[in-house]
């Protein structure tokens, strides 16, 4: 689908003193909303253009680092379409240089209708209609790279003892039916499984299977690790010669009729040559970047 993204005119208006040396002077930043009635012949179009502020932080090595979030969400709406016949999100993101935020780190568009701040995530939203799934994405606070995109729950992985801060692995599965971002032609895909760092894609996997019922159904998502079964778990690092690495753990899909398929992940790798579980469902490799 395509859709219509309208920047916003945001007004930003500046202290030219230093943060750091006048931060008691404060300083203002000012964006316009709009809303517009017009008329396609017979059809009543309506665009709504909202903006918003929001402030947010990253933490470094050593330090932590403020972000004021420019954010502009633009939607059409037609009263011919049940879906929403367009929209965008655009978010830029602001650190402060010589003056208050006046430096941009990154910026960012998306064919969603919402964003919001989630965890250390900027987070979007396209919402499903009629058969599809509402997807979400993530996008890295740091650096604006999108980071994984999925339906249903995501399954979060961390570890700690690996490296001098936490470390997180992010388990995504996206739907045949997703709102958007689903691209394998693959005969029988219902979806893809997707492992990603703060680097990027790790490995990904297409689930493949002849059970109409999963095209449309996202199975929950659950990692296991020992005797915890859970969407968000937490596990020590393990020692392997000379040097701390992510132990094993497993990535548990329990589909709508209640079957299962479960993955060992070693190494930041899918084990789909010893698959266990009752679903009727083949995994393939992916190509990744």
């Amino acid at each position: 689908m395509k859709y219509l993204v309208i920047p916003a005119l945001v007004c930003l208006c500046l202290n030219t003193l230093s943060v750091h040396a006048e931060s008691n002077k404060g300083f203002n930043k000012q964006a316009s909303s709009s809303v517009s009635e017009t008329f396609d012949k017979t059809v009543r179009v309506r665009k709504i253009d909202n903006q918003r502020f929001d402030f947010s932080r990253f933490f470094n090595k050593d330090s932590v680092t403020e972000i004021l979030l420019a954010q502009s969400f633009t939607r059409v709406e037609r009263e011919d379409m049940e879906a929403i016949a367009a929209s965008g999100v655009k978010v830029s993101a602001f650190t402060s240089d010589k003056g208050h935020y006046d430096h941009l780190l990154w910026s960012i568009e998306d064919e969603a209708e919402e964003g919001i701040l989630w965890e250390e995530f900027y987070k979007t939203i396209k919402y499903g209609c009629c058969a599809q799934e509402t997807t979400y994405k993530l996008f890295d606070l740091k650096t604006g790279r999108l980071l994984t995109l999925f339906t249903g729950e995501l399954a979060r992985l961390t570890v700690l003892g690996v490296a001098e801060t936490e470390t997180t692995r992010l388990i995504a599965y996206l739907s045949s039916a997703a709102s958007l971002g689903f691209d394998e032609n693959a005969a029988d895909a219902i979806g893809t499984l997707t492992l990603s760092s703060d680097k990027g894609v790790e490995d990904k996997i297409i689930l493949l299977s002849n059970n109409e019922n999963y095209e449309i159904n996202t199975p929950q998502v659950q990692l296991v690790a020992g005797k915890q079964t859970q969407n968000l778990l937490v596990l020590d690092a393990t020692q392997e010669k000379d040097k701390k690495v992510i132990p094993s753990y497993s990535v548990l899909l329990t589909f709508n009729d209640g079957q299962t398929l479960q993955l060992l992940i070693q190494q930041d790798k899918f084990d789909i040559a010893h698959p266990q579980g009752t679903a009727k469902v083949k995994a393939i490799h992916a190509e990744t970047e």
